[in-house]
């Protein structure tokens, strides 16, 4: 249960994890369906309490954009897009 979990981590962190900030990752190319389809049964079979309402209904949010991507065949500079919100977030929180 445990490795699926991370393996889902991993999975949805693939995206961010480009070799160059302004490489673009092909959503549509990257196998994510067959990926997540793999350790669901995993996950579903032994989990001990569905999540809390908060996460679920975040999960839903970013499936939901990853198909989109999927379904656009978007190719987008993920790490390049992180790595701005983020570097905002800091100044924000400093400000």
């Amino acid at each position: 249960m445990i490795e699926a979990h991370l393996a889902g981590v991993m999975i949805v962190g693939e995206p961010f994890r480009t070799s160059h900030p302004d490489e673009l990752y092909d959503f549509a190319a990257a196998g994510f369906m067959h990926k997540i389809t793999k350790i669901l049964p995993t996950m579903s079979k032994h989990r001990l309490t569905p999540p809390p309402p908060e996460i679920y209904s975040l999960h839903k949010k970013v499936v939901g954009t990853y198909l989109m991507c999927i379904k656009l065949r978007s190719k987008v500079p993920a790490r390049r897009i992180f790595e701005d919100t983020y570097e905002n977030w800091k100044r924000i929180k400093k400000g």
